[in-house]
């Protein structure tokens, strides 16, 4: 039996379009033989119940509508389909009508006179009460059909069922010839033996409109429940059928007909027990073996998400306990949702991977991807999700499962990682080009010294000489500031320097400052000026370090303006913070030199002496202290003004790097 069913699994669609034709032809004949009187057409048997016209026009619209339904007309006949079953719904309710008031419209006597031919010894009746209600169920199942919903569906297998039913009553009162099954009430038109079989071949067509739902596909399916659908059919359905035409046509002359419906109905319920019994073994194993499978998914720690393929909108169907650790979310919060509400707000950055899982879900195929999702709580967090459908025997796609496995820290680590190499990177460059200035810088003033040592060698005259001596002053003057530059580049960066804070007076600093560097100053021509406004100067800082930031502020603006220029150096403070300016009438900078004159190793002028560091060094000392620096110039030659704010009250950091900012 299951060899034959499994030969019809190519043919499911065949089924209610040759069933509908059956239908149709059946119908016709009958209709011709009461146009043309030839009875044999319409009552086959000899003293049986006759096929009425009236219900041969119904199933032809019945079977037209069944077909049209199967082939899947195209939507401009669609019209078409939906007037057949309203036609035949019509039918029904008139005759319907007709029983509940006791009248006779007439359709049957009008379908006769259409025919010279007819026989009027053998007037049409009126269609069976319980035809009618078959027409009317059989035509509420074709017009639900149309709603391809679940609802629909269920409305449209459920009717047909009833229509079924209602057929299968007659044909089992004919079969055991018991004809109050087929009579119906009393004063109403016998339903014929060929009109049960059609309704029940009209009925099955319609059930089996859609066999990728419902009953078709547990009848055919390759499961343990196919089986057993499979094996009690015959029994409810075939067995009794058989066993009662035996009896119909004279061999059951051992018995009577109730007694072969008694001996059918035992031997039913117990080959239905049988299978039963066979079921709940069957049925207990299988419930273990998902039990163990549902505790596996339960304990595993990457999260597991099902959803239904066969609903649109793949909604969610199952979720285990590590996917709620993951994302926060419970059952309750993501079963009949679209899985779409785990990445919200973060589509548009990941368009690719997601267009690859719709692409895969589309074409029934695996893929992994890496998206980043969104928590419940509303936190992101990156998940490598391998998505992989579920066949059912058919090989259909019935389900899509997800396999989420969390690689948030994987990420972070990655990122750091690269973040490392980069900052490495970086390093590396910065100290190729650092060996380059300082091999540069340090050649420059020793050649300079070694050409005038050689010179003085060859030529003793005291103008020479003098020359030369200065000369060599200077170079060994250079070499000391690019050492000290060197020095502090080298205190500066990776461990950094120090801080020891405490209370100072920054106007009293300053004003150290000041005196200290003044002679040199003017003794390059260059006036200086200390203005040091009334107020609260004192702060939390290292005085050393404070005094090295106008050290270098001073002598950066000394370095930049010529001979005749004035620096000038201004002290003010606020409840807040202490304001250190130091403006000069030199070189000054424009847009571009500004956004860079913090950073280590750059100068203005690659004529001047130093590392090109004292600013940057500056610049982090000031970041240590809580404060920041800035620098305002209009231009070139119009001098610049440098500003440093320090809060009066600041948690001072322990060190002073220079790193970081080589590293930006």
């Amino acid at each position: 039996m299951d060899q034959f069913f499994y030969s019809l699994k190519s043919r499911l669609g065949m089924m209610p379009a040759l069933a509908s034709g059956l239908t149709v032809l059946g119908a016709s004949i009958a209709l011709f033989g009461w146009l043309y009187d030839v009875e044999h057409l319409y009552a086959p048997l000899a003293g049986a119940v006759s096929m009425q016209p009236n219900t041969a026009i119904g199933f032809v619209l019945a079977g037209v509508a069944v077909f049209s339904a199967a082939v899947r007309w195209h939507y401009r006949l669609r019209p078409i389909r939906w007037g057949l079953e309203l036609a035949l719904l019509a039918l029904a309710s008139v005759t319907l009508f007709e029983y509940v008031v006791d009248v006779d419209i007439g359709i049957d006597t009008f379908v006769m006179s259409l025919s010279e031919a007819a026989n009027p010894s053998a007037p049409a009746r009126r269609m069976a009460l319980s035809t009618a209600l078959g027409f009317l169920l059989l035509g509420s199942a074709l017009v639900a059909n149309h709603w391809l919903t679940v609802k629909g569906r269920f409305w449209s297998r459920f009717l047909a069922v009833l229509a079924l039913l209602v057929a299968l009553v007659s044909l089992l009162g004919y079969a055991y010839d018991i004809p109050a099954l087929y009579q119906g009430a009393a004063g109403s038109t016998a339903m014929a033996l060929s009109t049960a079989m059609l309704l029940f071949l009209c009925s099955t067509a319609v059930i089996w409109l859609q066999p990728k739902y419902g009953f078709p596909v547990l009848l055919m399916s390759n499961t343990m429940v196919g089986a057993h659908l499979r094996a009690l059919l015959p029994m409810i359905t075939v067995a009794p059928l058989l066993v009662g035409g035996l009896v119909s046509i004279g061999y059951g002359h051992l018995y009577s007909g109730l007694l072969a419906v008694a001996l059918t109905s035992v031997g039913s319920v117990v080959a239905a027990a049988v299978v039963a019994a066979l079921s709940l073994v069957v049925l207990q194993r299988f419930e273990a073996a998902l039990l163990v499978r549902d505790r596996a998914l339960g304990h595993t720690s990457n999260g597991v998400m099902i959803t239904d393929h066969r609903i649109a909108g793949e909604p969610v169907v199952y979720i285990n306990d590590a996917f709620t650790q993951i994302t926060g979310y419970r059952e309750e919060d993501c079963v009949g949702r679209n899985p779409r509400f785990l990445n919200r707000d973060v589509r548009s950055e990941q368009l690719s991977a997601l267009a690859e899982i719709r692409d895969a879900v589309e074409n029934n195929e695996s893929c992994s991807v890496e998206l980043r999702n969104r928590r419940a709580d509303g936190s992101i967090f990156w998940n490598r999700v391998h998505v992989a459908p579920v066949f059912d025997y058919r090989g259909d796609a019935t389900h899509f499962i997800g396999i989420l496995d969390d690689i948030t820290e994987t990420k972070a680590q990655q990122a750091r990682l690269e973040e490392a190499l980069k900052s490495a990177e970086q390093a590396n460059a910065m100290r190729d080009a650092f060996v380059r200035l300082i091999t540069h810088e340090l050649r420059t003033p020793l050649n300079s010294a070694l050409t005038w040592l050689r010179l003085m060698e060859v030529d003793d005259r005291p103008e020479t000489v003098e020359k030369g001596i200065g000369v060599v002053t200077k170079s060994v003057e250079s070499q000391s500031r690019l050492i000290e530059d060197l020095v502090d580049v080298t205190s500066f960066s990776v461990s950094g320097v120090s801080l020891e804070p405490e209370r100072t007076d920054i106007g009293d600093l300053v004003a150290a400052v000041v005196r200290e560097q003044q002679p040199a100053i003017e003794a390059a021509g260059l006036g200086l000026q200390l203005q040091v406004a009334k107020g609260d100067f004192t702060i939390t800082g290292d005085p050393v370090r404070l005094q090295q930031v106008v050290r270098n502020l001073l002598n950066n603006a000394s370095k930049y303006t010529p001979s005749g220029g004035r620096i000038m150096v201004t002290v003010s403070a606020t409840d807040a913070e202490v304001k250190l300016s130091v403006a000069d009438t030199g070189k000054g900078l424009d847009d571009e030199q500004m956004t860079q004159v913090f950073e280590p190793f750059w100068r203005a002028s690659s004529s001047q002496p130093g590392l090109g560091v004292g600013l940057a060094i500056v610049a982090s000392l000031v970041e240590a202290h809580g404060g920041e620096i800035q620098v305002v110039s209009g231009g070139l030659n119009t001098g610049a003004t440098f500003t440093v704010s320090l809060p009066k009250e600041h948690e001072v950091e322990e060190r002073a790097a220079l790193a970081d900012r080589i590293a930006r």
